[in-house]
């Protein structure tokens, strides 16, 4: 099973039912042969627009990913490309832009709503702020000292067991 089929698949289910039916019509179809044709496409890169247009219309592509995708799949260049995608837009039936945006908001919504119902853990992090805050509140025991506090404390009670590097075993 192809991997891009499943992730259509739930885009279209993501979709109002009416702009579901418009997308799943043969439009695409029927846009890329004519504007294909007229420019001078052969039948892959008729098909390649085809898809194109199916991805735009399905909001996988904005207006300027189109123009890359169809220069880069079909080999032409930026100019030609924008030529053919304003008129795949100029196709369009009047009613699309407003079903169009309906369904950039429901997608949109529709991924806010899932972001805030999303039930990750989180971890609990220490911060400077928490660890001042435990200071403060004396919930933490803080040793302080010198260095000569330190070496005098470290310093052997009995002189006579001050270790004598070097003369052992003599």
């Amino acid at each position: 099973m192809n991997m891009i089929d499943p992730i259509i698949e739930t885009r279209l289910k993501e979709l109002d039912p009416s702009y579901r039916t418009f997308v799943n019509s043969d439009f695409a179809a029927q846009v890329a042969k004519s504007l294909g044709e007229a420019a001078g496409l052969d039948a892959s890169q008729i098909l390649v627009l085809e898809n194109a247009t199916n991805l735009y219309l399905l909001l996988f592509l904005d207006f300027d990913d189109l123009v890359a995708f169809i220069t880069e799949e079909c080999h032409l260049t930026t100019e030609q490309s924008e030529k053919l995608a304003g008129a795949i837009l100029a196709s369009l039936p009047e009613s699309f832009n407003e079903a169009h945006s309906l369904a950039v908001n429901q997608l949109t919504q529709n991924a806010v709503d899932n972001t805030q119902t999303a039930n990750y853990p989180v971890q609990q992090v220490r911060t400077m702020a928490g660890d001042m805050e435990a200071v403060q509140a004396n919930t933490e025991t803080t040793f302080t000292s010198t260095q000569e506090a330190l070496l005098k404390e470290s310093a052997p009670k009995d002189p006579s067991h001050t270790p004598r590097w070097g003369s052992e075993g003599n």
